[in-house]
Protein backbone atom coordinates (compact mmCIF):
# COMPACT_ATOMS: atom_id res chain seq x y z
CA UNK A 1 0.00 0.00 0.00
CA UNK A 2 2.70 2.51 0.99
CA UNK A 3 4.70 1.60 -2.06
CA UNK A 4 1.72 2.48 -4.21
CA UNK A 5 1.21 5.70 -2.25
CA UNK A 6 4.81 6.77 -2.76
CA UNK A 7 4.75 5.92 -6.44
CA UNK A 8 1.60 7.87 -7.16
CA UNK A 9 2.07 10.68 -4.67
CA UNK A 10 1.71 13.33 -7.38
CA UNK A 11 -2.03 12.57 -7.34
CA UNK A 12 -2.31 14.93 -4.34
CA UNK A 13 -0.98 17.76 -6.52
CA UNK A 14 -3.59 16.95 -9.17
CA UNK A 15 -6.20 17.27 -6.47
CA UNK A 16 -4.96 20.75 -5.55
CA UNK A 17 -4.99 21.85 -9.19
CA UNK A 18 -8.54 20.54 -9.60
CA UNK A 19 -9.62 22.48 -6.50
CA UNK A 20 -8.38 25.74 -8.06
CA UNK A 21 -10.28 24.99 -11.26
CA UNK A 22 -13.49 24.36 -9.30
CA UNK A 23 -13.12 27.71 -7.47
CA UNK A 24 -12.89 29.47 -10.85
CA UNK A 25 -16.07 27.74 -12.05
CA UNK A 26 -17.91 28.74 -8.85
CA UNK A 27 -16.88 32.38 -9.36
CA UNK A 28 -18.09 32.57 -12.95
CA UNK A 29 -21.07 30.21 -13.02
CA UNK A 30 -22.48 30.24 -9.48
CA UNK A 31 -23.35 26.96 -7.77
CA UNK A 32 -21.44 23.97 -9.15
CA UNK A 33 -22.83 21.27 -6.93
CA UNK A 34 -23.75 19.09 -9.88
CA UNK A 35 -20.42 19.78 -11.54
CA UNK A 36 -18.52 18.87 -8.37
CA UNK A 37 -20.39 15.58 -8.31
CA UNK A 38 -19.29 14.98 -11.90
CA UNK A 39 -15.65 15.70 -11.06
CA UNK A 40 -15.68 13.68 -7.84
CA UNK A 41 -15.55 9.89 -8.02
CA UNK A 42 -15.62 9.15 -4.25
CA UNK A 43 -15.70 10.87 -0.86
CA UNK A 44 -13.88 9.57 2.24
CA UNK A 45 -14.55 11.49 5.48
CA UNK A 46 -15.38 14.66 3.52
CA UNK A 47 -12.18 14.28 1.45
CA UNK A 48 -13.02 14.23 -2.24
CA UNK A 49 -11.23 11.94 -4.70
CA UNK A 50 -11.25 13.65 -8.07
CA UNK A 51 -11.65 12.17 -11.51
CA UNK A 52 -8.20 13.57 -12.35
CA UNK A 53 -6.67 11.60 -9.46
CA UNK A 54 -8.50 8.50 -10.58
CA UNK A 55 -7.33 8.81 -14.20
CA UNK A 56 -3.73 9.29 -13.07
CA UNK A 57 -3.89 6.22 -10.83
CA UNK A 58 -5.56 4.19 -13.58
CA UNK A 59 -2.90 5.16 -16.14
CA UNK A 60 -0.11 4.31 -13.70
CA UNK A 61 -1.58 0.84 -13.18
CA UNK A 62 -1.83 0.31 -16.95
CA UNK A 63 1.83 1.31 -17.29
CA UNK A 64 2.79 -1.21 -14.59
CA UNK A 65 0.85 -4.00 -16.31
CA UNK A 66 2.28 -3.20 -19.75
CA UNK A 67 5.79 -3.33 -18.28
CA UNK A 68 5.10 -6.57 -16.41
CA UNK A 69 3.22 -8.55 -19.08
CA UNK A 70 4.38 -6.94 -22.34
CA UNK A 71 2.73 -8.52 -25.37
CA UNK A 72 0.92 -11.03 -23.15
CA UNK A 73 -1.37 -8.29 -21.78
CA UNK A 74 -4.53 -9.30 -23.65
CA UNK A 75 -7.99 -7.76 -23.32
CA UNK A 76 -9.04 -10.89 -21.43
CA UNK A 77 -6.20 -10.52 -18.91
CA UNK A 78 -6.98 -6.82 -18.46
CA UNK A 79 -10.58 -7.76 -17.76
CA UNK A 80 -9.39 -10.15 -15.05
CA UNK A 81 -6.97 -7.62 -13.53
CA UNK A 82 -9.69 -4.95 -13.59
CA UNK A 83 -7.40 -1.89 -13.29
CA UNK A 84 -10.39 0.48 -13.11
CA UNK A 85 -11.59 -1.06 -9.87
CA UNK A 86 -8.03 -1.37 -8.54
CA UNK A 87 -7.35 2.33 -9.19
CA UNK A 88 -10.47 3.43 -7.33
CA UNK A 89 -9.81 1.01 -4.46
CA UNK A 90 -6.21 2.25 -4.14
CA UNK A 91 -7.29 5.87 -3.84
CA UNK A 92 -10.02 5.08 -1.32
CA UNK A 93 -7.59 3.06 0.82
CA UNK A 94 -5.05 5.88 0.77
CA UNK A 95 -7.72 8.28 2.08
CA UNK A 96 -8.93 5.79 4.71
CA UNK A 97 -5.40 5.29 6.06
CA UNK A 98 -4.79 9.04 6.33
CA UNK A 99 -8.15 9.65 8.00
CA UNK A 100 -7.44 6.94 10.59
CA UNK A 101 -3.98 8.37 11.27
CA UNK A 102 -5.60 11.74 11.87
CA UNK A 103 -8.23 10.28 14.23
CA UNK A 104 -5.51 8.58 16.27
CA UNK A 105 -3.66 11.87 16.60
CA UNK A 106 -0.52 10.67 14.84
CA UNK A 107 1.88 13.44 13.87
CA UNK A 108 5.05 13.89 11.85
CA UNK A 109 7.76 16.37 12.84
CA UNK A 110 9.66 18.64 10.47
CA UNK A 111 12.84 16.70 11.26
CA UNK A 112 11.18 13.43 10.23
CA UNK A 113 10.12 14.98 6.93
CA UNK A 114 13.59 16.40 6.39
CA UNK A 115 15.27 13.06 7.11
CA UNK A 116 12.89 11.27 4.73
CA UNK A 117 13.58 13.73 1.91
CA UNK A 118 17.35 13.58 2.49
CA UNK A 119 17.29 9.76 2.38
CA UNK A 120 16.10 9.51 -1.24
CA UNK A 121 19.03 8.35 -3.45
CA UNK A 122 17.62 10.30 -6.43
CA UNK A 123 18.24 13.52 -4.50
CA UNK A 124 21.82 12.60 -3.55
CA UNK A 125 25.15 13.20 -5.19
CA UNK A 126 28.01 10.96 -4.01
CA UNK A 127 25.77 9.74 -1.19
CA UNK A 128 24.99 13.26 0.13
CA UNK A 129 21.75 15.22 -0.27
CA UNK A 130 22.09 17.87 -2.98
CA UNK A 131 19.56 20.71 -2.82
CA UNK A 132 20.11 21.76 -6.45
CA UNK A 133 19.54 18.21 -7.67
CA UNK A 134 16.48 17.98 -5.40
CA UNK A 135 14.90 21.07 -6.95
CA UNK A 136 15.80 19.96 -10.49
CA UNK A 137 14.18 16.54 -10.00
CA UNK A 138 11.01 18.13 -8.63
CA UNK A 139 10.80 20.67 -11.46
CA UNK A 140 10.98 17.76 -13.90
CA UNK A 141 7.95 16.28 -12.11
CA UNK A 142 6.27 19.71 -12.13
CA UNK A 143 6.27 19.93 -8.35
CA UNK A 144 7.58 22.41 -5.79
CA UNK A 145 9.57 21.39 -2.68
CA UNK A 146 6.59 22.48 -0.56
CA UNK A 147 4.24 20.17 -2.45
CA UNK A 148 6.65 17.27 -2.20
CA UNK A 149 7.19 17.72 1.52
CA UNK A 150 3.42 17.74 2.10
CA UNK A 151 3.33 14.40 0.32
CA UNK A 152 6.15 13.13 2.51
CA UNK A 153 4.22 14.10 5.61
CA UNK A 154 1.21 12.10 4.44
CA UNK A 155 3.38 9.12 3.49
CA UNK A 156 5.12 9.14 6.90
CA UNK A 157 1.77 9.38 8.70
CA UNK A 158 0.50 6.37 6.76
CA UNK A 159 3.72 4.45 7.52
CA UNK A 160 3.37 5.18 11.25
CA UNK A 161 -0.19 3.92 11.29
CA UNK A 162 0.74 0.80 9.33
CA UNK A 163 3.60 0.11 11.74
CA UNK A 164 1.33 0.42 14.78
CA UNK A 165 -1.18 -2.03 13.34
CA UNK A 166 1.45 -4.55 12.27
CA UNK A 167 3.22 -4.51 15.66
CA UNK A 168 0.28 -6.36 17.19
CA UNK A 169 0.83 -9.38 14.92
CA UNK A 170 3.27 -11.80 16.58
CA UNK A 171 4.53 -15.26 15.62
CA UNK A 172 4.70 -17.95 18.30
CA UNK A 173 7.24 -20.77 18.42
CA UNK A 174 4.38 -23.21 17.81
CA UNK A 175 3.39 -21.43 14.59
CA UNK A 176 6.99 -21.48 13.38
CA UNK A 177 7.26 -25.18 14.19
CA UNK A 178 3.99 -25.93 12.37
CA UNK A 179 5.31 -24.31 9.21
CA UNK A 180 8.63 -26.12 9.56
CA UNK A 181 6.73 -29.38 9.96
CA UNK A 182 4.67 -28.71 6.83
CA UNK A 183 7.83 -27.97 4.85
CA UNK A 184 9.92 -30.89 6.09
CA UNK A 185 7.77 -33.67 7.48
CA UNK A 186 7.45 -36.90 5.48
CA UNK A 187 4.26 -38.95 5.59
CA UNK A 188 3.34 -42.57 5.08
CA UNK A 189 -0.30 -42.72 4.00
CA UNK A 190 -2.37 -45.85 3.60
CA UNK A 191 -5.18 -45.68 1.10
CA UNK A 192 -8.07 -47.56 -0.44
CA UNK A 193 -9.35 -47.03 -4.00
CA UNK A 194 -13.03 -47.61 -4.76
CA UNK A 195 -13.29 -48.19 -8.56
CA UNK A 196 -16.28 -46.49 -10.15
CA UNK A 197 -16.41 -48.94 -13.05
CA UNK A 198 -17.62 -51.63 -10.64
CA UNK A 199 -20.88 -49.70 -10.24
CA UNK A 200 -21.74 -49.53 -13.94
CA UNK A 201 -23.85 -52.70 -13.79
CA UNK A 202 -26.01 -51.20 -11.04
CA UNK A 203 -27.23 -48.31 -13.17
CA UNK A 204 -30.21 -48.43 -15.52
CA UNK A 205 -31.38 -45.61 -17.74
CA UNK A 206 -35.04 -45.15 -18.68
CA UNK A 207 -36.15 -42.87 -21.47
CA UNK A 208 -37.37 -40.43 -18.84
CA UNK A 209 -33.93 -40.47 -17.17
CA UNK A 210 -32.27 -39.60 -20.47
CA UNK A 211 -34.77 -36.84 -21.23
CA UNK A 212 -34.22 -35.26 -17.82
CA UNK A 213 -30.47 -35.60 -18.11
CA UNK A 214 -30.44 -33.86 -21.50
CA UNK A 215 -32.73 -31.16 -20.13
CA UNK A 216 -30.42 -30.48 -17.18
CA UNK A 217 -27.11 -30.87 -19.06
CA UNK A 218 -28.08 -29.60 -22.47
CA UNK A 219 -25.19 -27.17 -22.78
CA UNK A 220 -22.73 -30.06 -22.52
CA UNK A 221 -24.17 -31.43 -25.78
CA UNK A 222 -24.58 -28.15 -27.63
CA UNK A 223 -23.31 -28.26 -31.20
CA UNK A 224 -21.49 -25.16 -32.50
CA UNK A 225 -22.55 -23.35 -35.64
CA UNK A 226 -22.12 -25.50 -38.70
CA UNK A 227 -21.34 -24.43 -42.26
CA UNK A 228 -22.44 -26.77 -45.06
CA UNK A 229 -20.19 -26.21 -48.06
CA UNK A 230 -20.00 -27.15 -51.73
CA UNK A 231 -16.64 -26.91 -53.46
CA UNK A 232 -14.68 -27.53 -56.66
CA UNK A 233 -10.97 -28.39 -56.60
CA UNK A 234 -8.39 -27.39 -59.19
CA UNK A 235 -5.30 -29.56 -58.64
CA UNK A 236 -1.91 -28.26 -59.75
CA UNK A 237 -0.83 -31.74 -60.83
CA UNK A 238 -3.74 -32.10 -63.26
CA UNK A 239 -2.75 -28.96 -65.12
CA UNK A 240 0.94 -29.81 -64.92
CA UNK A 241 0.40 -33.04 -66.88
CA UNK A 242 -1.10 -31.08 -69.75
CA UNK A 243 1.47 -28.27 -69.72
CA UNK A 244 4.15 -28.42 -72.39
CA UNK A 245 7.67 -27.36 -71.41
CA UNK A 246 9.99 -26.26 -74.21
CA UNK A 247 13.57 -27.62 -74.34
CA UNK A 248 14.98 -24.09 -74.30
CA UNK A 249 13.15 -23.40 -71.04
CA UNK A 250 14.69 -26.53 -69.54
CA UNK A 251 18.17 -25.56 -70.67
CA UNK A 252 17.75 -22.01 -69.35
CA UNK A 253 16.62 -23.30 -65.95
CA UNK A 254 19.56 -25.73 -65.82
CA UNK A 255 22.05 -22.95 -66.50
CA UNK A 256 20.52 -20.68 -63.85
CA UNK A 257 20.35 -23.43 -61.18
CA UNK A 258 23.42 -25.60 -61.81
CA UNK A 259 24.18 -25.57 -58.07
CA UNK A 260 21.01 -27.60 -57.48
CA UNK A 261 22.22 -30.46 -59.67
CA UNK A 262 25.20 -32.04 -57.93
CA UNK A 263 25.77 -35.75 -57.29
CA UNK A 264 26.67 -37.24 -53.89
CA UNK A 265 30.36 -37.33 -54.83
CA UNK A 266 30.33 -33.63 -55.69
CA UNK A 267 30.39 -33.98 -59.50
CA UNK A 268 27.93 -31.98 -61.61
CA UNK A 269 24.79 -33.53 -63.09
CA UNK A 270 24.62 -33.18 -66.86
CA UNK A 271 21.73 -31.50 -68.64
CA UNK A 272 20.67 -34.82 -70.12
CA UNK A 273 20.54 -36.38 -66.66
CA UNK A 274 18.59 -33.48 -65.15
CA UNK A 275 16.26 -32.88 -68.09
CA UNK A 276 13.21 -34.85 -66.92
CA UNK A 277 13.50 -33.58 -63.33
CA UNK A 278 13.53 -30.00 -64.62
CA UNK A 279 10.65 -30.72 -67.02
CA UNK A 280 8.52 -31.98 -64.12
CA UNK A 281 9.39 -28.97 -61.94
CA UNK A 282 8.63 -26.44 -64.67
CA UNK A 283 5.51 -28.35 -65.62
CA UNK A 284 4.25 -28.15 -62.04
CA UNK A 285 4.95 -24.43 -61.93
CA UNK A 286 3.00 -23.94 -65.14
CA UNK A 287 0.31 -26.20 -63.75
CA UNK A 288 0.00 -23.98 -60.69
CA UNK A 289 -0.43 -20.93 -62.90
CA UNK A 290 -3.01 -22.69 -65.05
CA UNK A 291 -4.88 -24.04 -62.01
CA UNK A 292 -5.01 -20.58 -60.47
CA UNK A 293 -6.31 -19.07 -63.71
CA UNK A 294 -8.98 -21.77 -63.96
CA UNK A 295 -10.01 -21.33 -60.30
CA UNK A 296 -10.16 -17.55 -60.69
CA UNK A 297 -12.28 -17.89 -63.83
CA UNK A 298 -14.61 -20.32 -62.05
CA UNK A 299 -14.96 -18.06 -59.02
CA UNK A 300 -15.72 -14.93 -61.04
CA UNK A 301 -18.16 -16.69 -63.39
CA UNK A 302 -20.06 -18.41 -60.59
CA UNK A 303 -20.15 -15.17 -58.59
CA UNK A 304 -21.63 -13.25 -61.50
CA UNK A 305 -23.99 -15.92 -62.87
CA UNK A 306 -24.88 -17.70 -59.57
CA UNK A 307 -24.61 -21.08 -61.28
CA UNK A 308 -22.27 -23.15 -59.09
CA UNK A 309 -23.55 -26.60 -60.05
CA UNK A 310 -24.12 -25.65 -63.69
CA UNK A 311 -20.62 -24.24 -64.11
CA UNK A 312 -19.07 -27.29 -62.45
CA UNK A 313 -20.95 -29.54 -64.89
CA UNK A 314 -19.88 -27.33 -67.80
CA UNK A 315 -16.16 -27.69 -66.97
CA UNK A 316 -16.65 -31.34 -65.99
CA UNK A 317 -15.68 -30.91 -62.35
CA UNK A 318 -17.18 -32.90 -59.49
CA UNK A 319 -19.00 -30.86 -56.85
CA UNK A 320 -17.88 -32.07 -53.43
CA UNK A 321 -19.48 -31.32 -50.09
CA UNK A 322 -18.22 -30.83 -46.55
CA UNK A 323 -19.42 -29.52 -43.21
CA UNK A 324 -17.25 -27.60 -40.76
CA UNK A 325 -17.95 -26.44 -37.20
CA UNK A 326 -17.14 -23.01 -35.79
CA UNK A 327 -15.28 -24.09 -32.65
CA UNK A 328 -13.72 -27.29 -33.98
CA UNK A 329 -10.64 -27.73 -36.18
CA UNK A 330 -11.22 -28.65 -39.80
CA UNK A 331 -10.35 -32.27 -40.50
CA UNK A 332 -10.02 -34.46 -43.57
CA UNK A 333 -9.03 -33.21 -47.05
CA UNK A 334 -9.72 -29.56 -46.11
CA UNK A 335 -7.56 -29.58 -42.96
CA UNK A 336 -4.81 -27.44 -44.53
CA UNK A 337 -7.18 -24.59 -45.38
CA UNK A 338 -6.55 -22.52 -42.23
CA UNK A 339 -8.64 -19.52 -43.39
CA UNK A 340 -11.68 -21.57 -44.33
CA UNK A 341 -13.57 -21.38 -40.97
CA UNK A 342 -13.12 -17.61 -40.68
CA UNK A 343 -14.28 -17.00 -44.25
CA UNK A 344 -17.19 -19.42 -44.01
CA UNK A 345 -18.61 -18.18 -40.71
CA UNK A 346 -18.29 -14.55 -41.76
CA UNK A 347 -20.53 -15.32 -44.75
CA UNK A 348 -24.18 -16.10 -45.45
CA UNK A 349 -25.90 -18.99 -47.15
CA UNK A 350 -25.41 -18.70 -50.92
CA UNK A 351 -22.15 -16.72 -50.70
CA UNK A 352 -19.16 -17.61 -52.88
CA UNK A 353 -15.92 -17.51 -50.86
CA UNK A 354 -12.62 -16.14 -52.19
CA UNK A 355 -10.34 -18.69 -53.85
CA UNK A 356 -8.43 -20.62 -51.17
CA UNK A 357 -5.32 -22.72 -51.79
CA UNK A 358 -3.24 -25.40 -50.11
CA UNK A 359 -0.02 -27.09 -51.23
CA UNK A 360 -1.72 -29.18 -53.90
CA UNK A 361 -4.37 -26.97 -55.45
CA UNK A 362 -7.05 -24.31 -55.29
CA UNK A 363 -10.65 -24.39 -54.08
CA UNK A 364 -13.80 -22.53 -54.98
CA UNK A 365 -16.43 -22.75 -52.21
CA UNK A 366 -20.12 -21.98 -51.99
CA UNK A 367 -21.76 -21.70 -48.59
CA UNK A 368 -24.80 -23.95 -48.96
CA UNK A 369 -26.15 -23.27 -45.46
CA UNK A 370 -25.19 -21.93 -42.04
CA UNK A 371 -26.76 -23.98 -39.27
CA UNK A 372 -27.11 -22.12 -35.94
CA UNK A 373 -25.70 -23.49 -32.71
CA UNK A 374 -28.19 -25.91 -31.19
CA UNK A 375 -28.78 -28.65 -28.66
CA UNK A 376 -29.74 -31.76 -30.68
CA UNK A 377 -32.89 -33.69 -29.93
CA UNK A 378 -32.46 -36.79 -27.77
CA UNK A 379 -33.10 -39.08 -30.73
CA UNK A 380 -30.03 -37.75 -32.51
CA UNK A 381 -27.62 -38.19 -29.58
CA UNK A 382 -29.31 -40.87 -27.47
CA UNK A 383 -26.22 -43.08 -27.12
CA UNK A 384 -23.99 -40.17 -26.21
CA UNK A 385 -26.48 -39.02 -23.55
CA UNK A 386 -26.87 -42.57 -22.26
CA UNK A 387 -23.10 -43.02 -21.97
CA UNK A 388 -22.71 -39.72 -20.07
CA UNK A 389 -25.68 -40.50 -17.81
CA UNK A 390 -24.43 -43.99 -16.97
CA UNK A 391 -20.94 -42.66 -16.25
CA UNK A 392 -22.22 -39.91 -13.95
CA UNK A 393 -24.64 -42.15 -12.08
CA UNK A 394 -21.91 -44.78 -11.61
CA UNK A 395 -19.67 -42.09 -10.21
CA UNK A 396 -22.41 -40.88 -7.86
CA UNK A 397 -22.93 -44.42 -6.51
CA UNK A 398 -19.18 -44.84 -6.17
CA UNK A 399 -18.86 -41.61 -4.19
CA UNK A 400 -21.72 -42.60 -1.88
CA UNK A 401 -20.03 -45.92 -1.21
CA UNK A 402 -16.65 -44.27 -0.58
CA UNK A 403 -18.26 -41.68 1.74
CA UNK A 404 -19.97 -44.46 3.70
CA UNK A 405 -16.71 -46.41 4.00
CA UNK A 406 -14.87 -43.32 5.21
CA UNK A 407 -17.53 -42.71 7.86
CA UNK A 408 -17.20 -46.31 9.10
CA UNK A 409 -13.40 -46.10 9.14
CA UNK A 410 -13.48 -42.90 11.16
CA UNK A 411 -15.94 -44.44 13.60
CA UNK A 412 -13.86 -47.59 14.03
CA UNK A 413 -10.51 -45.76 14.10
CA UNK A 414 -8.82 -47.43 11.13
CA UNK A 415 -9.31 -48.75 7.63
CA UNK A 416 -7.91 -52.29 7.59
CA UNK A 417 -10.95 -54.17 8.96
CA UNK A 418 -13.52 -52.13 7.01
CA UNK A 419 -11.58 -52.46 3.76
CA UNK A 420 -11.11 -56.23 4.25
CA UNK A 421 -14.84 -56.68 4.77
CA UNK A 422 -15.41 -55.01 1.39
CA UNK A 423 -12.59 -56.96 -0.33
CA UNK A 424 -10.74 -53.74 -1.02
CA UNK A 425 -6.92 -53.86 -0.80
CA UNK A 426 -5.13 -51.35 1.42
CA UNK A 427 -1.93 -49.90 -0.04
CA UNK A 428 0.73 -47.57 1.35
CA UNK A 429 2.62 -44.67 -0.17
CA UNK A 430 5.72 -45.14 1.97
CA UNK A 431 7.40 -42.08 3.48
CA UNK A 432 7.32 -39.16 1.03
CA UNK A 433 7.26 -35.37 1.03
CA UNK A 434 3.72 -34.11 0.32
CA UNK A 435 3.23 -32.72 -3.15
CA UNK A 436 0.84 -32.96 -6.12
CA UNK A 437 2.24 -36.39 -7.11
CA UNK A 438 1.27 -39.01 -4.51
CA UNK A 439 3.06 -42.40 -4.74
CA UNK A 440 0.70 -45.19 -5.77
CA UNK A 441 -2.22 -42.80 -6.31
CA UNK A 442 -1.27 -40.26 -8.95
CA UNK A 443 -1.59 -36.50 -9.33
CA UNK A 444 -4.20 -34.75 -7.24
CA UNK A 445 -4.01 -31.11 -6.05
CA UNK A 446 -6.91 -31.85 -3.67
CA UNK A 447 -4.99 -34.67 -2.00
CA UNK A 448 -1.89 -32.47 -1.80
CA UNK A 449 -3.88 -29.88 0.13
CA UNK A 450 -5.38 -32.52 2.43
CA UNK A 451 -1.95 -33.95 3.28
CA UNK A 452 -1.04 -30.69 5.01
CA UNK A 453 -4.14 -30.91 7.20
CA UNK A 454 -4.01 -34.47 8.51
CA UNK A 455 -2.01 -35.34 11.63
CA UNK A 456 -1.86 -37.96 14.36
CA UNK A 457 -4.91 -36.51 16.14
CA UNK A 458 -6.90 -36.29 12.88
CA UNK A 459 -5.52 -39.01 10.58
CA UNK A 460 -8.45 -38.95 8.14
CA UNK A 461 -9.09 -35.98 5.81
CA UNK A 462 -12.56 -34.47 5.57
CA UNK A 463 -13.66 -36.36 2.46
CA UNK A 464 -12.80 -38.73 -0.35
CA UNK A 465 -10.92 -37.82 -3.54
CA UNK A 466 -11.66 -38.49 -7.21
CA UNK A 467 -8.54 -39.72 -9.03
CA UNK A 468 -8.48 -41.42 -12.44
CA UNK A 469 -11.95 -42.95 -12.24
CA UNK A 470 -11.64 -44.04 -8.60
CA UNK A 471 -12.58 -42.55 -5.26
CA UNK A 472 -9.64 -42.67 -2.89
CA UNK A 473 -9.82 -42.82 0.92
CA UNK A 474 -6.72 -41.73 2.83
CA UNK A 475 -5.47 -42.47 6.34
CA UNK A 476 -2.25 -41.19 7.89
CA UNK A 477 -0.30 -44.21 9.10
CA UNK A 478 2.92 -42.60 10.31
CA UNK A 479 5.10 -39.53 10.03
CA UNK A 480 8.85 -39.35 9.67
CA UNK A 481 10.90 -37.90 12.52
CA UNK A 482 11.81 -34.21 12.28
CA UNK A 483 15.34 -32.96 12.85
CA UNK A 484 15.10 -30.79 15.99
CA UNK A 485 18.58 -29.37 15.42
CA UNK A 486 17.70 -28.29 11.89
CA UNK A 487 14.58 -26.53 13.21
CA UNK A 488 16.66 -24.63 15.76
CA UNK A 489 18.98 -23.45 12.99
CA UNK A 490 16.11 -22.25 10.80
CA UNK A 491 13.78 -21.00 13.53
CA UNK A 492 14.84 -17.32 13.50
CA UNK A 493 14.71 -16.86 9.73
CA UNK A 494 11.42 -18.76 9.56
CA UNK A 495 9.94 -16.61 12.33
CA UNK A 496 10.98 -13.41 10.54
CA UNK A 497 9.43 -14.60 7.31
CA UNK A 498 6.19 -15.60 9.03
CA UNK A 499 6.07 -12.33 10.97
CA UNK A 500 6.25 -10.34 7.75
CA UNK A 501 3.57 -12.48 6.14
CA UNK A 502 1.34 -12.36 9.21
CA UNK A 503 1.75 -8.60 9.59
CA UNK A 504 0.76 -8.00 5.97
CA UNK A 505 -2.33 -10.18 6.39
CA UNK A 506 -3.16 -8.54 9.72
CA UNK A 507 -2.92 -5.04 8.25
CA UNK A 508 -4.99 -6.10 5.24
CA UNK A 509 -7.71 -7.48 7.51
CA UNK A 510 -7.66 -4.33 9.66
CA UNK A 511 -7.94 -2.07 6.61
CA UNK A 512 -10.80 -4.11 5.12
CA UNK A 513 -12.63 -3.94 8.44
CA UNK A 514 -12.18 -0.17 8.75
CA UNK A 515 -13.39 0.34 5.18
CA UNK A 516 -16.48 -1.77 5.82
CA UNK A 517 -17.28 0.12 9.03
CA UNK A 518 -16.81 3.53 7.39
CA UNK A 519 -18.96 2.52 4.44
CA UNK A 520 -21.73 1.37 6.81
CA UNK A 521 -21.54 4.73 8.61
CA UNK A 522 -21.78 6.63 5.32
CA UNK A 523 -18.21 7.91 5.63
CA UNK A 524 -17.25 6.35 2.28
CA UNK A 525 -19.40 7.38 -0.65
CA UNK A 526 -18.82 6.02 -4.16
CA UNK A 527 -20.05 8.75 -6.50
CA UNK A 528 -19.06 6.86 -9.64
CA UNK A 529 -18.68 3.10 -9.78
CA UNK A 530 -15.45 1.87 -11.38
CA UNK A 531 -17.42 0.38 -14.28
CA UNK A 532 -18.69 3.89 -15.16
CA UNK A 533 -15.22 5.45 -15.24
Amino acid sequence: MLRVMRKHAQNWLMKAILFIIIIVFIFYFGSTRGRNQTETVAIVNDTRISNAEYMKEYQNLLDVYHERYGGQLTDELLKTLNPKKQALDNLIEQSVILSQADELGLTVTDDEIKNAVYSYPVFQKNGVFDKTLYEQRLRYQKMTPEDFEVLQKKTLLAAKLEGLIKESAKVSDAEAHDVYRIQNEKLNVEFVSVPCRSFAGRVTATEKDLENYLKNHGEEFREPRKADLKYIVFRDAEYASSSEVADEDIESYWKDHEQEFVKADGTAVSLAEAKETIRAKLGLAKGMEAAFAAARMAHDTIYMEENFDGYAAKIKRNVQTASIYETQPVTGPLAQLKDLPMLAFDSFAGDILPVISDESGLYVFKVAAIQPSRIPALGAIREKVRERYMEEESKNLCRKKADALLARMKQEGGMQRVASAENLPVAETGLFSPGPEVPGIGTSPDIEEALFEINAAHPFPGGVFSVDGNFVILHLKETGALDAGDFDLKKDSLTRYLAKLKQENFFRSWLDGIKAAMAAQGKIQIIKDAAEL
